[in-house]
């Protein structure tokens, strides 16, 4: 039996269709009608949320379709996103055989932090499956032979054409966008914002000079809590050049959100725009260009005023010992 990092080393690969329904998840978000395909018939479990769970499979056990039970409700932030980053255990077993597979250490280790769309690549109906669980839960799923990628399968000793069960303990979730209290400004000659459905910012920059210090506003206060310089950040920014009028040099937008030490930010103006801020905040920055180190990121254009846009999705755990 493989622990992680070997089931890690699988995701990345292609990502297939997903599959199977869902049941009640966090209060406030809707899911599907459970469908549990015979999961509780087949599949006892035992053992606390966060620990390593003891599962007995009536084997052989055969699902044509995915299937789910959550065995415990979380609370707080759902999962509502395959972009959205997440800390979960996972424990994969043989379906005809009941043998555990793989599994991660389950110590609840809320830094092991990974994108939902790389955990969908190796299993592709997790999104549809774990929509709606919140931190807290367990959700035991039953996968059918094409609920593994083929490569994932391969590597994880799954056989052709063999079920899989897996148990899924959500540790931690992050926001997928800023939410909270839209704020008005009246600062004249600042760049304004627009936001997708999906609430990715554009940056509309004014016909104007650029501000000669760093000018910060908050556009949506989040309920969260208050960030402290000790703290890394959980962001998603987008960032343009002022001169250049929206053409942008750098975005997380549709990757991974990048972790940012508070007090010590290695992008210019971000340590100034995130003091203070609360979790769910979006924050625009404006940093002149003589606040621009040179040496700062490849990616920033040296000698220019920039302009930021940056969503507080959560605050990064330390990581454990163990590691």
């Amino acid at each position: 039996m493989r622990k992680i990092p070997a089931l890690l080393t699988v995701l990345g690969l292609t990502a297939l269709s997903l599959a199977g329904c869902a049941t009640v998840g966090a209060p406030g978000c809707s899911r599907p009608p459970e469908a549990d395909a015979g999961l509780r018939s087949q599949v006892t479990i035992a053992g606390a949320v966060g620990s390593e769970p003891e599962v007995q499979i009536d084997t052989p056990m055969h699902v044509d379709s995915a299937a789910t039970w959550e065995v415990a409700q979380g609370e707080g932030t759902p999962v509502t996103s395959d972009d959205q980053l997440v800390a979960v255990d996972v424990a994969l077993f043989d379906a005809t055989t009941g043998a555990k597979l793989v599994s991660t250490a389950f110590d609840a280790d809320q830094s092991r932090v990974f994108g939902m769309s790389q955990w969908i690549q190796t299993f592709p109906p997790f999104g549809k499956l774990l929509h709606c669980a919140a931190p807290g839960a367990r959700v035991v799923m039953a996968l059918p032979p094409d609920g593994v990628a083929p490569e994932a399968a391969s590597t994880l000793g799954v056989g052709e054409g063999d079920s899989t069960v897996v148990v899924v303990d959500v540790s931690k979730t992050y926001l997928t966008r800023a939410t909270g209290t839209t704020v008005f400004n009246d600062a004249h000659d600042m760049p304004t914002v627009v936001r997708a459905p999906n609430g990715q910012p554009g940056i509309i920059v004014p016909e104007a000079n650029a501000p000669t210090s760093i000018l910060v506003q908050t556009l949506i206060r989040g309920d969260g809590a208050v960030l402290k310089d000790s703290d890394t950040a959980r962001v998603n920014y987008t960032g343009v050049p002022w001169e250049q009028k929206g053409s942008v040099f750098d975005t997380t937008w549709g990757a991974n959100a990048a972790s940012v030490p508070v007090g010590k930010a290695p992008l210019p103006g971000f340590t100034e725009a995130l003091k203070g801020q609360t979790i769910g905040s979006q924050v625009l920055v404006v940093v002149p260009a003589d606040k621009v180190p040179a040496d700062t990121a490849a990616t920033v254009p040296a000698g220019k005023a920039l302009v930021y846009v940056i969503d507080v999705l959560g605050v990064d755990a330390a990581a454990t010992a163990s590691q």
